[in-house]
C-alpha cells in the first residue's frame, strides 16, 4: 500500500515542520528540526516517484517525470521567495509559520485525494492472439505486424 507510505511521509513532514515552528529560541532545537526536516523529504520524495511510476502509462513516464522535477523546482522556488518576503515583511520566524502552512496544506490534499484505487499498479496489456484462425488486421497469421516501407524520397527542386 504504497499510498500508505505517502500519507506517513506527509504526516512526518508536518510533524517536523512543526518542530521548526516552536524551535526558534534554540540552536539546537532549530538544528534537530531542520535534520528531521531533512530525514522525511527524501523518503517523501522518492515515494512521490515510485507512486508516478507506478500510476501513469509506460509511454508517457518521461513526461511525468520532468514534470514532477519541474514542479519540485517552481515549488522551492516560489517557497524560498515567499519565505524571503515573509522574513522581510513581518518576522525572522514568519518563513517557519510558511512551511507549517504548506505542510498543513499539502498533509490534508494527500489524506484527500491519496487512496488505493488511485495508486494502483498499472497492468500492460498482452497483445491478443486472432481467434478465427485468420489474419489478425494486416498480421501474416504469425501475429507479428509487417514492416512499412519508408516513403520514396524526392529529388530536391531546382
Amino acid at each position: 500500500m504504497p499510498y500508505v507510505l505517502l500519507l506517513a511521509g506527509m504526516a512526518l513532514l508536518f510533524a517536523a515542520s512543526c518542530v521548526l515552528l516552536v524551535s526558534t529560541g534554540s540552536l539546537w532545537s532549530l538544528t534537530v528540526a531542520v535534520g528531521l526536516l531533512g530525514v522525511a523529504v527524501a523518503p517523501q520524495m522518492i515515494t512521490m516517484f515510485g507512486l508516478a511510476e507506478r500510476t501513469v502509462p509506460a509511454v508517457r513516464l518521461g513526461e511525468a517525470m520532468a514534470a514532477l522535477v519541474s514542479a519540485l523546482i517552481l515549488a522551492q522556488s516560489a517557497g524560498t521567495f515567499l519565505g524571503g518576503w515573509a522574513t522581510t515583511h513581518f518576522a525572522p520566524a514568519a518563513p517557519f509559520a510558511i512551511t507549517a502552512a504548506t505542510a498543513a496544506a499539502a498533509l490534508l490534499l494527500a489524506a484527500c485525494t491519496a487512496t488505493e484505487q488511485r495508486y494502483r499498479r498499472r497492468t500492460p496489456t498482452a497483445p491478443t492472439a486472432p481467434t478465427d484462425g485468420g489474419t489478425d488486421g494486416g498480421t501474416d497469421g504469425s501475429g507479428v505486424q509487417p514492416r512499412i516501407a519508408a516513403p520514396a524520397r524526392r529529388a530536391p527542386r531546382t
